[in-house]
């Protein structure tokens, strides 16, 4: 018996997954922000706010700045720059990292810009930062020294140079992995992967053993994933295990994830265009030069440097009856109007189920019914006229909300005066409460009325001199009648 409930339990999860992901989530792209010149690099903040670096603004060498689209708003956040700005946002510490390249310098500032630090001066023409999360570091491009770099975020006066040098690149991107802290880099026209502290590799090329550097190990790669490139820059590795690469040369964003190559936007045909709300992969980029991915939204953007736009690439679901998850990530099937994403009380199958399908809800154990809306309280459906003694609702499982006048676990108790008829007080603690507003007085020669709360007084009787009056209230007055004939 047991083993047969385990195959039933499986085959229903198996069924309730498949069910689940029928619908998956499909991509569409719209410019974000137009009227740039030459954007290099873009990071959008996890509400929607973005900042953004402009190179060589106006073909003038003083007016390179970050801009911000803060609320909808575009401003400048700071300028004149050095050539080339490159940025990188630690959110967590609501800090700007920015490297200007002719200038050689790397700038740290908060949001407010009320406390600007410059960072020692270690470079010979910067470029690229991004942060890494898993060890807590700021990552460099050094092109002058044709190295890779970092700073500590806890100490900006500790910074080191990684080994081998000469195998660092010139102008394009670096992250790590937060998953690992494997770093990533370009060289030449391949994506290099540094296991630290020195284990440097091809993870993806035409190739995997192409080697200008016959003194260092092969570059095998057990992850390697073939793929052409034509001129890589930007790279954004995510927290579920992919790396975006932007290659203005393919005029092509590509995802790679579990060593497969998915094009996540950019055709070479130029006839396309690339219209607001169209397909993404039909697009035309005229140089897709760094890309960013706002995570909790599942949203790609990219800096198309000679177009002067941003691009966001956004999720959306076209199926009937499915929702786009919070995070971006799964198209959710409603049930009724509600999927397993509402909020209280809004709850998609009324709480009592899961909705596995559009409009079709799989209950919880004791619910029934559509939307999971009928249960049983002490055998009697909810919907039935008989359930709680038809004296309350059955609200849950076993659980009924009794009306005004009933009582008790399943309302079989009635209230006589609005005393429940368990109360030791009900019918004032001289009778019974048989039924709803009725009271059977114990000792009707002695108490009476609606809540038997009435005393019959006995006529007096006469013994020898004295009379003794007994009052059902319990009090007893003895009269002496002295001198009575």
């Amino acid at each position: 018996m047991h083993n047969n409930l385990t195959f039933l339990f499986a085959f229903v999860l198996v069924l309730l997954l498949g069910m689940c992901s029928a619908l998956n989530v499909k991509f569409k792209i719209t410019t974000a922000v137009s009227s740039l010149n030459m954007p290099r690099a873009v990071h959008v903040l996890a509400n929607g706010d973005m900042f953004i670096a402009e190179h060589n603004n106006e073909n003038n060498y003083y007016k390179n700045r970050i801009l911000t689209v803060f609320n909808g708003t575009l401003s400048v956040f700071m300028a004149p720059l050095g050539n080339q700005p490159f940025i990188a946002v630690d959110e967590a510490q609501e800090k700007v990292y920015l490297s200007e390249y002719f200038s050689m310098k790397i700038r740290a500032l908060n949001y407010g810009k009320t406390t600007i630090t410059t960072l020692p001066n270690v470079m010979y023409f910067g470029k690229m930062l991004s942060i890494d999360k898993f060890h807590n570091w700021l990552l460099f491009m050094d092109v002058g020294n044709n190295c890779v770099g970092y700073y500590s975020l806890a100490n900006y006066n500790s910074f080191n140079w990684f080994t081998n040098c000469g195998l660092s690149p010139t102008d394009g991107g670096i992250v790590a992995s937060p998953l690992t802290g494997d770093i990533y880099y370009i060289y030449y026209g391949k994506i290099m992967r540094l296991v630290l502290p020195e284990t440097y590799t091809i993870f993806s090329a035409s190739t995997p053993d192409w080697n200008p550097y016959p003194e260092y190990p092969p570059f095998n790669d057990a992850n390697f994933t073939a793929t052409p490139w034509n001129n890589p820059m930007g790279l954004y590795y995510t927290a579920h295990d992919e790396l975006f690469v932007a290659d203005p040369g393919l005029k092509q964003v590509k995802k790679i994830q579990n060593r497969q190559v998915e094009i996540i936007a950019g055709s070479t045909n130029s006839s396309s265009g690339c219209p607001d709300n169209s397909d993404p992969v039909n697009c035309y980029l005229d140089s897709p030069f760094n890309v960013f991915v706002r995570e909790n939204k599942n949203e790609i953007y990219i800096a198309d440097d000679v177009a002067g736009l941003i691009k966001k690439v956004y999720p959306y679901c076209d199926g009937v009856g499915y929702v786009l998850s919070g995070d971006g990530r799964t198209c959710l099937p409603e049930c009724y109007g509600k999927s397993s994403e509402s909020k209280y009380p809004f709850l998609a199958c009324h709480g009592n189920g899961t909705c596995v399908d559009v409009n079709t809800c799989m209950c919880n154990e004791n619910y029934y019914g559509p939307e999971c809306t009928v249960t049983t309280c002490f055998g009697k459906f909810s919907n039935s006229s008989t359930a709680c003694n038809g004296n309350g609702i059955c609200e849950r499982y076993n659980y009924c909300k009794c009306n005004s006048n009933y009582g008790g676990e399943n309302c079989e108790i009635p209230k006589c005066n609005g005393t429940l008829a368990n109360d030791e007080t009900v019918c004032s603690g001289n009778g019974s409460c048989i039924a709803l507003n009725t009271c059977q007085c114990f000792n009707t020669s002695r108490y009476v009325g609606e809540k038997c709360e009435i005393p019959q007084i006995k006529q007096a009787v006469f013994v020898q001199e004295e009379v003794i009056v007994y009052l059902m209230i319990h009090v007893s007055v003895e009269i002496n009648l002295n001198g009575m004939d």
